[in-house]
């Protein structure tokens, strides 16, 4: 999406970390989103046959920890 931005006239909405990332490296302008952004709501969901497959839990543990650092 950022190599996108920055070959055309058009605009990208991502997540600051990584347009600080590769602002440089693209010739890309950060600049702070216009308007507030309120706070989402993120619920993780799964069939019961998954739950207690180790992979699917392994995978439910990292989305959990990375949203609750957030």
């Amino acid at each position: 999406l950022l190599s996108v931005a920055a070959a055309s006239d058009l605009i990208a909405t991502v997540p600051l970390r990584l347009a600080r990332q590769l602002a440089h490296t693209l010739d890309l302008q950060v600049l702070p989103f216009p308007v507030p952004v309120p706070n989402v709501v993120v619920y993780l969901m799964w069939p019961h046959a998954l739950a207690r497959d180790p992979a699917h839990r392994w995978m439910r543990q990292r989305l959990e920890a990375r949203l609750t650092a957030l």
